[in-house]
């Protein structure tokens, strides 16, 4: 538990370090709203909160299961998980590992985490449409 604490600690403090402030697009435009872009920093920041406040409720909640009922296998499974999920995360394969946020699994914004943990993956980027060149005719003589 203490090291998956650390881990979160280290990433926020590169996260920071970075300050990255370059813009991405959060939602696009719609009819009634304009599009909304926001800092990658800003968002990295939101989403280590979000990742750290979904692990400190594991963590308690394996607690009670484990000092209320008494129960060894919920802890086990927990704290190997835990290391699992902070690893596996797009904020440590940016940040930690050197990834490229251009790449496309790890655009944001990242799609939400299905019921089981793993992430959705994002829809195929749209086939890129190739322009055919004119040919230029030879006059033949």
């Amino acid at each position: 538990c203490i090291y998956c604490s650390l881990a979160y600690l280290w990433m926020y403090k590169t996260i920071t370090a970075r300050n990255d402030r370059s813009l991405y697009l959060k939602t696009p435009a719609t009819a009634e709203k304009p599009a909304v872009y926001e800092a990658k920093v800003d968002y990295d920041t939101n989403k280590l909160v979000e990742a750290f406040q979904a692990y400190t409720l594991s963590i308690l909640f394996m607690g009670v299961v484990h000092f209320g009922m008494g129960g060894n296998r919920p802890l086990l499974f927990q704290c190997l998980l835990n290391p699992f999920n902070a690893t596996e995360s797009q904020l440590w394969r940016i940040h930690m590992m050197g990834g490229s946020d251009e790449h496309h699994e790890l655009k944001r914004p990242w799609p939400p985490p299905t019921m089981w943990g793993a992430p959705q993956s994002h829809p195929p980027p749209p086939p890129q449409q190739r322009v055919q060149q004119p040919q230029q005719v030879l006059a033949g003589g």
